[in-house]
């Protein structure tokens, strides 16, 4: 089998007991048990499907949460002005509290302000990176690895992440798919060939970031994501000549 982490989502935006939401992620957590090479965790989704209480909650017994952060245009809008797209949503389900006030700054500002990050944080999507979110950004590298998700992102217009300054800056890079609801399927050979027209990437470094990175963004490169002796060979085989971006390639 392949390794795994699994993470269960929280959003409690929705409901009247936040408390209520946190025994039902346990027991959903619960039906499935860790092994050597799967674990469970429960992460919270994003900062405003999540509550600042369950945010906190999930973090004082997990060591390991992989959020969605800075992803679309509105989210930013949102923290920092109070406006647009997401309140409307919030207003018609009744989630948004009448003395919130918008903190006015990034997403990425209010996430490390309000230290929402656990011991590992692998943070999805960061597209919305502001000038001065590299600063925070830079100061907490050595526990955060991020996960691009192109064909999800331009899918949903939210734009394209600064991929090649994530890796010209030395941060764990991972690629992914998102759901399939948003990225169409779980294609990795195309977010591969994404991220190359899309950030710049090599195929070298594309591959590298969709296997080493996605390792290393999980914490389990020491057993695998790359052909080295003594790691496990947990590997996949494509025909190149039937993928027709892949012609020439590496030639």
């Amino acid at each position: 089998g392949v390794s795994a982490r699994i993470f269960h989502e929280g959003l409690d935006v929705l409901s009247a007991n936040t408390e209520a939401t946190f025994l039902n992620l346990k027991s959903r957590k619960n039906r499935f048990p860790n092994s050597d090479r799967l674990s469970n965790h429960f992460s919270p989704h994003t900062i405003w499907t999540t509550t600042e209480f369950l945010f906190k909650k999930i973090n004082e017994i997990e060591r390991f949460s992989s959020p969605h952060l800075a992803e679309s245009p509105a989210e930013t809008e949102f923290l920092k002005t109070g406006k647009g797209n997401i309140r409307q949503m919030k207003i018609r389900n009744n989630s948004l509290r009448k003395d919130w006030q918008p903190p006015g700054i990034s997403p990425v500002r209010y996430f490390f302000r309000n230290n929402f990050a656990t011991d590992w944080t692998l943070l999805v999507h960061m597209v919305q990176i502001e000038d001065s979110d590299w600063e925070i950004l830079e100061q907490n590298k050595n526990k955060i690895a991020v996960c691009l998700c192109p064909i999800s992102n331009k899918n949903l217009n939210c734009g394209i992440a600064p991929g090649r300054e994530f890796l010209d800056r030395g941060f764990t890079v991972a690629l992914g798919t998102d759901s399939a609801m948003s990225g169409e399927s779980l294609d990795m050979l195309a977010v591969i060939n994404s991220a190359m027209s899309d950030y710049g990437f090599s195929f070298e470094e594309a591959l590298k970031c969709a296997t080493l990175g996605g390792a290393k963004a999980l914490k389990f490169d020491d057993k695998i994501g790359s052909i080295e002796v003594g790691k496990e060979a947990q590997l996949l085989a494509f025909d190149g000549k039937k993928i027709e971006w892949l012609e020439g390639v590496g030639k």
